[in-house]
C-alpha cells in the first residue's frame, strides 16, 4: 500500500525586522518532515492526522526557503512560533 504525501499551505505573509526581511508560509501537511522510519515512536501528528511547519526566508516563493520550523502540531502554534522567530510579520491571508 502506498501513500501519498500532501501539503497545504494555510498561511503567507512578510517578515521584516530591523536587519532583514522576507518571506513566510505555514503549511500542514500529513506526515512529519522530521520523522525517521527506524524510530520506535511514531511521527509527531495531530489527532486530525496532521503537522505545521513554519518556512521562511528571503525570496518570495515557497520553493527558495532557507529554513524550517521544527514540528508544530497546530497552526495557531506555527503562527505564533513563527511571530517569536521572526518578530513583525505581516500576514497576508
Amino acid at each position: 500500500m502506498t501513500s501519498s504525501k500532501q501539503m497545504q499551505i494555510v498561511r503567507v505573509g512578510r517578515w521584516n525586522n530591523a536587519e532583514r526581511n522576507g518571506h513566510v508560509w505555514i503549511i500542514r501537511q500529513d506526515w512529519d518532515y522530521f520523522h525517521e522510519d527506524f524510530h520506535d515512536e511514531g511521527p509527531d501528528l495531530n489527532n486530525e492526522g496532521f503537522a505545521y511547519y513554519v518556512l521562511y526566508g528571503a525570496g518570495p516563493q515557497l520553493s527558495e526557503h532557507t529554513t524550517r520550523s521544527p514540528t508544530c502540531l497546530s497552526e495557531a502554534e506555527a503562527v505564533k512560533r513563527a511571530e517569536a522567530l521572526l518578530g513583525n510579520v505581516e500576514w497576508l491571508n
